[in-house]
């Protein structure tokens, strides 16, 4: 069997690139065709479009399954970094509203506990922390939200 997979690739291979003749007629046209016609003198044309001697053999044209295989491969992959990309955009965006919710809550609450002091009472930020945090946090939009 594989002998007469390889006899056929190489008579393929064979007659891939047939042997061009070129010839002038009486009027002295240039004629160029696979058989020259009886009588006419013809000389066989070189063929520059094989491949150099000593170059390696072009590769043979995957069959129509492996192209399949290939082509539902190609469409899977795209498909999955597709859906990495919608998970990743999505996921920006939910970053995104976190923290365009924490700039607004810093700036829509007078009163924000920073924590609790050393005697247990519950401490607030200053109009100075305030405003700091509000800037940091506009940082933090800036770069979540871009």
């Amino acid at each position: 069997m594989r002998r007469a997979i390889a006899f056929a690739a190489l008579l393929a291979a064979s007659t891939a690139h047939p042997q061009v003749y070129r010839w002038v007629d009486e009027q002295g046209k240039v004629h160029y065709g696979e058989r020259p016609p009886s009588g006419a003198k013809a000389s066989p044309v070189e063929d520059r479009l094989a491949a150099p001697p000593g170059a390696p053999a072009p590769k043979a044209a995957p069959d129509a399954s492996q192209q399949e295989r290939d082509f539902q491969r190609r469409r899977m992959e795209r498909e999955q970094k597709e859906a990495s990309e919608q998970k990743a955009a999505e996921k920006a965006k939910q970053q995104c509203e976190r923290e365009r919710s924490r700039l607004a809550q810093l700036r829509n609450v007078r009163r924000i506990q920073s924590g609790v002091d050393e005697k247990g009472n519950l401490r607030y930020m200053s109009d100075a922390e305030r405003a700091d945090a509000i800037a940091s946090q506009e940082g933090a939009v800036a770069r979540a939200c871009r």
